[in-house]
């Protein structure tokens, strides 16, 4: 199964609003998060923020049927800029950004406007092809990594 963003907020929220900061925590299996079809889940969900910072594992081991872990400021500041939810939405909303600009430079391309360079100024073209790094100190002056078409003046 899937584990949605709804069901690690749920245990996100509980890092953040019952668990003291820094502190060793142990709680049981399955207790919390009744929508996780198996222990497993929650176990993989464990092992995934403390992957990414927010949590501390004991010995990365969980007994039988508890786990211990500690919490860390990172979960505070994850949960304060929307958790998982709010991380998957602003993806979402990223996502609908560049499709809208993918489609205005489709209209604006369409023009022919992107089709040719007449617009740009031809020191630019002259730069954008024969540009290379200045390198100072070379001890070759044919060396390819001075550019000795494009005069800097």
């Amino acid at each position: 199964m899937l584990i949605q963003a709804a069901q690690k907020d749920i245990l996100l929220t509980y890092f953040v609003t019952e668990c003291k900061l820094g502190k060793w925590t142990e709680r049981g299996l399955g207790e919390l998060n009744e929508s996780l079809e198996e222990v497993d889940e929650e176990k993989a969900m464990y092992l995934y923020f403390e992957r990414i910072g927010l949590i501390n594992c004991r010995d990365n081991e969980f007994s039988f049927m508890s786990v211990s872990f500690k919490v860390n400021v990172e979960a505070h500041d994850f949960y304060n800029r929307g958790g998982f939810y709010g991380q998957e939405d602003l993806f979402k909303k990223n996502v609908e950004k560049l499709l809208l600009e993918v489609e205005r430079l489709e209209i604006i391309d369409s023009s022919g406007y992107f089709g040719e360079v007449d617009h740009l100024i031809p020191w630019q073209i002259d730069h954008l092809i024969n540009w290379r790094p200045v390198v100072e100190n070379a001890s070759r002056s044919d060396s390819k990594l001075v550019n000795k078409s494009y005069n800097y003046s």
